[in-house]
């Protein structure tokens, strides 16, 4: 995710579309493996479970938000513009995808929360972690990329490290 908002950054739109859109697409796959370790080092709490199945509805609604982007564009190649504020924009599927998209970020910070209460990070460590994943909802909807790349490496750093540490321990 890393790669692709630095793309965004650095490159305007359209030439940065197809490589961002493409690592934001693979992106969210990879975001399930995640998911998946945070549950186990939440030690599959309650809680862990909760936030699991929030995010990961997040994720399919993060790929179904990419599938959509990837239309709208097509859409506008074809000067079809007046079409995509029809069908791409109209206000069921905003709600339908956009909207419900932010279970993502709410699923990653109930694990966050439940990291924490399984002793795996500790408050400040949670609480870094937190700011970083809301970030991820402000820079795609108001800042930019700016605050993706802020979010991105904090996420990057801390389940990096967590992840490190699990292959250290793992035989």
């Amino acid at each position: 995710m890393f790669l692709a908002d630095a793309n965004s950054l650095l490159f305007e739109y359209p030439k940065n579309f197809w490589f961002t859109s493409i690592l934001l697409f693979l992106s969210f796959y990879a975001f399930l493996g995640l998911i998946h370790g945070v549950y186990q080092l939440s030690n599959a709490t309650k809680l862990a479970l909760v936030g699991t199945l929030i995010a990961s509805f997040g994720v399919l609604a993060g790929e179904t938000i990419m599938g959509l982007e990837r239309v709208a564009w097509a859409m506008n190649e074809a000067g079809l513009n007046a079409e995509i504020d029809r069908t791409v924009h109209h206000p069921i599927v905003f709600s339908t995808s956009r909207q419900i998209g932010l279970t993502f970020p709410i699923g990653l910070i109930i694990l966050s929360i439940a990291l924490f209460k399984a002793k795996t990070i500790s408050m400040v460590t949670m609480a870094i972690l937190i700011i970083g994943i809301i970030l991820f909802p402000i820079g795609r909807i108001i800042v930019g990329p700016s605050a993706n790349i802020a979010g991105d490496l904090i996420m990057l750093l801390i389940y990096g490290k967590l992840g490190l540490g699990v292959m250290k321990n793992s035989k």
